[in-house]
């Protein structure tokens, strides 16, 4: 890279801390200005927050392989659990069928694939070619 793309690249990467550093201020001025606004009975007490802590189930949302993990809304495994809770006992194919005719355009392997890493984090079961929610 040359002396100019080198004072490019440097300006460049100052725009981009100082856009990042702007957005960090930005945000701490708006929760000030929140918490400032708030009035002292608009904040839940911290008992109340610790017995709605304590009711809570406990979830684990790691990439680990951990079983009954939700998938993250938007993804292929999201759009196929959905697929096969809102029909229960379709198969592979229908369950591409039902995905795609819903607007989604991924592809059948993606689809495929989902289906049979679901399966094996325990949030769906492949039982005599058909699908079924856990």
């Amino acid at each position: 890279m040359g002396e100019a793309g080198k004072i490019l690249a440097d300006a460049m990467e100052k725009i981009r801390q100082e856009a990042y550093a702007s957005g960090w201020r930005d945000c701490a001025a708006a929760i000030t200005k929140a918490v400032n606004e708030s009035r002292p009975g608009d904040l839940p007490s911290m008992e109340s927050l610790n017995e709605r802590a304590e009711d809570a189930p406990i979830t684990s949302n790691n990439s680990a392989g951990a079983g009954g993990q939700i998938p993250t809304v938007g993804t292929v495994p999201h759009y196929v659990l959905a697929a096969v809770k809102k029909r229960p006992g379709s198969t592979g194919a229908e369950i591409i069928a039902a995905i795609q005719s819903d607007g989604h355009k991924f592809d059948d392997r993606l689809i495929r694939t989902s289906l049979f890493r679901l399966d094996k984090r325990k949030v769906i079961v492949n039982r005599h070619k058909k699908w079924f929610p856990l």
